[in-house]
This record gives C-alpha cells, sequence and structure tokens, in this order.
C-alpha cells in the first residue's frame, strides 16, 4: 500500500506542473491580447483626421464588449439616436468572447493606421513633407496690431476648435 500512495504521490507531482503551464500559457496568451488592446488604444490617437461614423461605432462596440462582455443593457428610446447607434454597436456582437473582441479591435485600429500612412510601431508618419507642411496650412495664426488672428482652413474637421488652437492662442 505504501507503494501505492508514492507511486500516485509521484503521479500527482507529474501532472501538477502540466497543468500550470497550461495555465500560464492561456494567461501569457490573454496578457498579450490585452497588451495588444492597451497599444492599440493609445495608437488610435496618431490618426490625424477621424474615421468614419461606421468604423467609430465598431471600434465603439469592440471597446466595450472587450472591458464590460456581452451587452444586456435595454435598447435606449430612437429618440436617442446617439446612444441607439451605439447600443446596437455594442449588442450586435451577441456573446462575442472578450479576448476575440480585443483582438478585433486592434486589428481595426491597425488597419487604420496603415491606412493612413501612420507607422504604428515608430510612432512616426509616412506622409510625404508636402503633406505636412499642406497640415500645418490648416491653422493660420497672425498677428494684427496686438490682436491674434486665427483662420481655419479644415473642412474635413468643419472647422472644429480643437485643444491645439486653445493653446496656439495663448
Amino acid at each position: 500500500m505504501f507503494g501505492l500512495l508514492q507511486k500516485s504521490r509521484s503521479l500527482y507531482r507529474l501532472s501538477a506542473p502540466v497543468v500550470h503551464r497550461s495555465q500560464w500559457l492561456s494567461s501569457s496568451a490573454a496578457n498579450d491580447v490585452s497588451a495588444k488592446f492597451a497599444r492599440a488604444q493609445e495608437e488610435l490617437k496618431k490618426l490625424k483626421s477621424e474615421p468614419s461614423n461606421d468604423v467609430k461605432l465598431r471600434l465603439y462596440g469592440l471597446f466595450k464588449q472587450s472591458t464590460s462582455g456581452e451587452c444586456k443593457t435595454s435598447k435606449p428610446s430612437a429618440i436617442k439616436f446617439v446612444e441607439a447607434a451605439k447600443w446596437q454597436a455594442w449588442s450586435q456582437l451577441g456573446s462575442m468572447s472578450s479576448a476575440d473582441a480585443m483582438a478585433q479591435y486592434a486589428e481595426t485600429v491597425h488597419l487604420l493606421l496603415k491606412e493612413a500612412g501612420v507607422d504604428s510601431a515608430s510612432g512616426g508618419s509616412a506622409a510625404t513633407d508636402a503633406d505636412a507642411s499642406a497640415a500645418d496650412n490648416d491653422i493660420l495664426v497672425e498677428n494684427r496690431s496686438g490682436v491674434c488672428v486665427i483662420t481655419l482652413n479644415r473642412p474635413k474637421k468643419y472647422n472644429a476648435i480643437t485643444d491645439a488652437i486653445t493653446l496656439i492662442a495663448k
């Protein structure tokens, strides 16, 4: 009987590291996806122009699915069309896992950066000097007799005032 107990202990000891290793691999993969997801959130800020509303809604749905899980909230009123669109983007993902949502979010951001010509690895831009100088001409600042005049020429941004403009004016 003592020999049987020893044998079962050795089997137990052999099986424990195998389980531990598989848990480590799965948690390592989850950490990798989480790291890519966090990196994608930061890299999304590098876009020079905003993506389309469809892409924004897709990213919103994937973000909510990643952070909150399956949509269990009730559908907002049709009068609240922004909230209803966000709810639809989130709820259509159904029971997608958080890890899958994180991976799709990171892939979508990667494709957006690639289309925009932004290098996600170095944080630089693949834009030419002509593109960079055109971007500098979007906001013109001049001093006319002690009065700061800011001219906006950004039709794609609907000449919206941003934090950068408020810093220029100070």
